[in-house]
């Protein structure tokens, strides 16, 4: 595993709690909130920074509220400091994640609430927003469900498509920015009840793969092809449980892959355990079966000290030495592991927590973990 001496800068995290958004600075040893931007009523599940400004949507709303974000590394005040917002935009209700465009002039927003997809200008030089159009996704959902639910807007390895997972679909939208255009021209059908959440692009020599995870599921599904031609073939399939037994309300959260574009981490939440957990696969590429094509391969589990880990991240130095954890419900909401970049695998000792109750604004509605966690 890397040692303390391999990263001794403070690394920045922004984490977004119930009513508040915190800056958090880690040693490698221990957590300092070092900011709190107060916004009460407000659930922000997902940010982005371009500069000093940080884009912070609201899931419970139909805003995306605006910050300073200091990322000085002097060391941290003594006392944490509160803010406020800096300004707010109207948007589509209910949005849960955030995606630069290659050149940053444009955030896609997904809006699980109001099955709606918004596109914004984000070209100000003072950070400001104007929203260009807002798409509607075609056709019904799946059986069973009401909405159509966008979950998530992650950029192709081309800066060219977008694709969405629509949860309640069982679909991946992609869109295509050519012309800043941004129109839904193709669509990815998954199988009814899988419940797609989360999706990472994998680019090995001149394949295009596409990892999906499945909330509803508990699957992961694995793709080979391409957005220009529209055209993807199924490569695995896998379970998140590696087969273990799973409660009937397990459900899937979080998708990571490393830099190495070998390790992909998910994690499991409502296991049933004490703990819930990141479970560790390795991207194959050599023969499977008598099947050249790419496949996943179960390694281990890793607790998370908490419960409902929505969130986690791989630190942002070169090796990726931590993994920091956001854990919705249990006594510590953040927790930092070591990840060892030669393995990939996470050292289950916790490095630094910090408990929820430390997390939370106003203890009168109940202790209330991270939704976000991410180094910036």
């Amino acid at each position: 595993m890397a040692t303390q001496g391999q990263t001794q800068a403070f690394r920045t995290l922004v984490v977004g709690c119930r009513d508040q958004v915190l800056v958090v600075r880690f040693d490698g040893t221990k957590f300092t909130i070092t900011r709190r931007y107060v916004k009460k009523g407000s659930v922000h599940c997902w940010m982005l920074s371009k500069g000093e400004t940080l884009y912070a949507v609201d899931a419970v709303s139909d805003e995306i509220n605006l910050f300073n974000l200091d990322k000085t590394s002097a060391p941290p005040p003594t006392t944490n400091t509160s803010s406020s917002s800096i300004s707010s935009f109207k948007g589509s209700h209910g949005g849960v994640h955030l995606a630069f465009n290659a050149d940053q002039t444009r955030i896609v927003d997904a809006c699980y609430r109001s099955s709606r997809i918004d596109v914004w200008d984000c070209s100000n030089a003072d950070g400001s927003l104007k929203l260009i159009k807002s798409l509607e996704i075609p056709g019904k959902p799946s059986p069973g469900r009401n909405h159509h639910r966008p979950h998530q807007a992650v950029l192709d390895p081309s800066g060219r498509f977008f694709v969405v997972p629509n949860l309640s679909g069982d679909t991946l939208l992609f869109i295509d920015t050519a012309n800043d255009l941004y129109e839904i021209t193709s669509t990815l059908a998954v199988f009814t009840g899988f419940g797609p959440r989360r999706v990472e692009f994998v680019q090995f020599g001149e394949k295009t793969l596409l990892v999906i995870l499945g909330e509803l599921s508990n699957q992961v599904l694995l793709y080979e092809g391409s957005c220009e031609s529209a055209v993807w073939t199924p490569a695995a399939q896998c379970d998140t449980y590696n087969g273990a037994t799973k409660p009937a309300d397990a459900k899937a959260g979080e998708l990571v892959v490393a830099g190495n574009k070998e390790d992909v981490y998910l994690s499991n939440r409502n296991t049933g355990e004490a703990e819930d957990h990141i479970a560790h696969f390795k991207l194959r590429h050599q023969p499977n079966n008598n099947n050249s094509k790419s496949h996943l391969e179960y390694i281990n589990k890793t607790p998370t000290c908490g419960r409902l880990p929505r969130s986690f991240c791989l630190s942002k130095d070169p090796e990726q030495n931590y993994v920091f954890v956001g854990n919705e419900k249990g006594e510590w909401g953040l927790v930092a592991f070591r990840h060892d970049p030669a393995t990939g695998l996470l050292d289950p000792n916790p490095v630094a927590r910090l408990a929820n109750v430390d997390l939370t604004f106003d203890n009168v509605r109940g202790v209330s973990g991270p939704q976000f966690v991410d180094e910036f």
